[in-house]
């Protein structure tokens, strides 16, 4: 995962950046370092506090909704194992995807903490106010799965 350091090393010095890059990963990983660089580039750019709420409820699609979607479709909650036993059993039980919910504290708190995380490392100010934050983050969109 880029840090925005990393979008500040490069800001600062493209070419000793990339030549860094290069040298530490491969091919693939240093284009989806630069694309990660441009994405916390564009979000300075934007800097807005409510794009910081939008991006963390994508971070929060991605990892509760589109990541256990994708497992599922691998391994459907009726999967069976080479043996025929079932898949998710033991200690695997299946996961369900989660919607977002900004009446649900624990969702909320998730996305205003990590829209705070964001607005802090992009030196944005903070939303800290509960109801202010809750109402924002009531407009965000959901995160299309594809």
């Amino acid at each position: 995962m880029t840090r925005v350091s990393d979008s500040e090393n490069f800001i600062k010095g493209p070419d000793a950046f990339l030549a860094g890059v290069r040298q530490n990963t491969t091919s693939a990983g240093a284009v989806d370092s630069l694309r990660e660089i441009q994405k916390i580039i564009d979000m300075k750019v934007i800097n807005t506090y409510e794009h910081c709420m939008q991006t963390a409820r994508n971070q929060f699609d991605r990892n509760f909704n589109h990541q256990i979607k994708d497992l599922l479709a691998l391994f459907p909650p009726d999967a069976k194992t080479k043996e025929g036993s079932p898949f998710w059993s033991g200690p695997k039980r299946c996961p369900s995807p989660i919607e977002f919910s900004v009446e649900d504290d624990i969702h909320f708190q998730f996305v205003h903490a990590c829209a705070n995380l964001i607005a802090f490392n992009l030196k944005i100010e903070q939303v800290r106010d509960e109801a202010k934050a809750r109402a924002l983050a009531a407009q965000t969109q959901p995160l299309a799965y594809v």
